[in-house]
């Protein structure tokens, strides 16, 4: 059968031996060693500007393909005829947000099912996300609030929040969210990653940063910057 049927959850994603380079010939080629994330992880993976972070999480998302090496779900090579059938499985938040000129229930939902304004789930991510308070508004009300074309009514953290609660839309099994707090203070980046991590205990949440985002609730830090230093560690587990 398909192996992202309704029924089987993506309980891994793996990288072995990638290597990849962008066809425009800048002469940027990532490579990555051994990584594997688990259902569940909670992950940063921080680095400069240029160190390659936004293209591992397309080669993990199965936007873009490498030139050497595999990367796996579930133990299944991922190419361009199966990735597909993993999308539902996937939620991922760009640091570019498309938006429609409609209310912020349809920018969340992007019309994918058949729920109501009020359905509780979405209710309660508003407030997971903190959009209600930033608003000041009633949950149901942010729902219902019209939004310019391309999100020019919201500030660029309110743009940001909506863009974690449609990442968040489908409970995804993995969650990418690639700068997708940088928008926002400390205190409030923390407390939406607080949130969400509570709530999504058994989704995979990797976080794209150009810092190291100080924060106990991380399993796995990952240094991009360390891939240029042999010497140094990749991976830092707490």
């Amino acid at each position: 059968g398909n192996p992202a049927s309704e029924d089987c959850d993506l309980k891994f994603i793996e990288l072995e031996g990638v290597s990849f380079s962008h066809k425009n010939g800048n002469g940027f080629r990532l490579e990555v060693p051994n990584l594997a994330f688990r259902k569940g992880e909670k992950v940063i993976l921080f680095g400069a500007s240029g160190s390659g972070k936004s293209t591992l999480f397309d080669l993990m998302c199965g936007f873009q393909f490498s030139d050497i090496g595999e990367v796996r779900y579930n133990s299944e090579v991922i190419d361009n005829r199966n990735v597909f059938s993993y999308y539902p499985k996937i939620g991922f938040v760009p640091q570019r947000l498309f938006m429609l000129a409609d209310t912020v229930f349809q920018n969340i939902t992007l019309g994918l099912v058949d729920v109501g304004q009020d359905d509780p789930s979405l209710l309660r991510m508003i407030k997971l996300v903190g959009l209600d308070k930033a608003l000041n508004l009633d949950p149901i009300d942010v729902l219902r609030l019209e939004v310019n074309d391309e999100g020019s009514s919201l500030s660029g953290g309110q743009v940001q929040r909506l863009g974690i609660a449609r990442g968040l839309f489908n409970e995804p099994d993995f969650l990418f969210l690639d700068e997708t707090i940088s928008g926002l203070d400390k205190k409030s980046s923390r407390e939406i990653l607080e949130n969400i991590f509570s709530e999504y205990r058994n989704s995979t949440i990797i976080v794209i940063s150009h810092s190291n985002f100080r924060s106990d609730n991380f399993d796995t830090i990952i240094n991009l910057d360390d891939l240029k230093s042999k010497s140094k560690p990749l991976i830092c587990t707490i």
